[in-house]
C-alpha cells in the first residue's frame, strides 16, 4: 500500500524526467539552429566567392552578344 509520500515521490520523479527530456529537447533545438546558421554562413561565403566569377561571365556574355 502506497502512502501519500510515495505518491509525491513518484510525481517528483515524473517532473524530473520531464525536465530532463525538455532540457535535452531544448539542447537539440539549439544544436540544430547553430548547425543551420553555420550552413547558411558557409553558403554565403561560397556565393561571395562565386559572385564575381558569375558577374564576369554575364558581362562577357552580354558584351559578346551585343557585338556585331
Amino acid at each position: 500500500m502506497s502512502t501519500a509520500v510515495d505518491r509525491w515521490r513518484g510525481v517528483e520523479d515524473i517532473d524530473a524526467a520531464l525536465l530532463i527530456a525538455a532540457s535535452r529537447l531544448l539542447l537539440s533545438i539549439v544544436f540544430l539552429l547553430t548547425s543551420a546558421i553555420r550552413l547558411v554562413a558557409a553558403g554565403i561565403r561560397v556565393l561571395a566567392r562565386l559572385l564575381p566569377i558569375l558577374a564576369g561571365v554575364v558581362r562577357a556574355t552580354l558584351s559578346g552578344a551585343s557585338a556585331p
